[in-house]
């Protein structure tokens, strides 16, 4: 058991299903590091919520430097959003990268993109 290499704490996604679901992982944005940048992205942004007139919602961001420490919303199809973002914070992927992933169109995972992109800005 000794030899036996140190547990990493991995962050434990949260989903409250309601219409809209509302999902959280990572540090929430009163226990994030003093100079961390929180930025929060509006559903009205999507195509796809436009169309379908779910434009009620939106997702939040918290980083610090580069790195992803907090990812939490409201709106349609949130939920579905966590394992990516429970992996990105997890395994430390710097923001910069994050921002390279493609959804498709018109979809709500493209939100995770605008989101990541306007932290990036912030």
């Amino acid at each position: 058991l000794l030899t036996q290499k140190p547990i990493k704490e991995k962050p434990i996604p949260s989903v409250v299903y309601a219409l809209p679901p509302v999902a959280s992982v990572g540090l929430r944005s009163e226990e994030a590091p003093t100079g961390s940048i929180i930025s929060t992205t509006p559903y009205s942004l999507l195509g796809r919520a436009q169309i379908e007139n779910t434009t009620e919602g939106w997702v939040r961001i918290i980083r610090n430097d580069n790195r992803l420490m907090g990812f939490h919303g409201f709106g349609e199809h949130v939920d579905d959003m966590l394992p990516f973002m429970q992996l990105a914070i997890q395994e430390q992927w710097p923001i910069d990268r994050l921002v390279d992933h493609i959804a498709p169109h018109p979809s709500y995972g493209e939100i995770m993109r605008l989101a990541l992109e306007q932290s990036l800005k912030s």
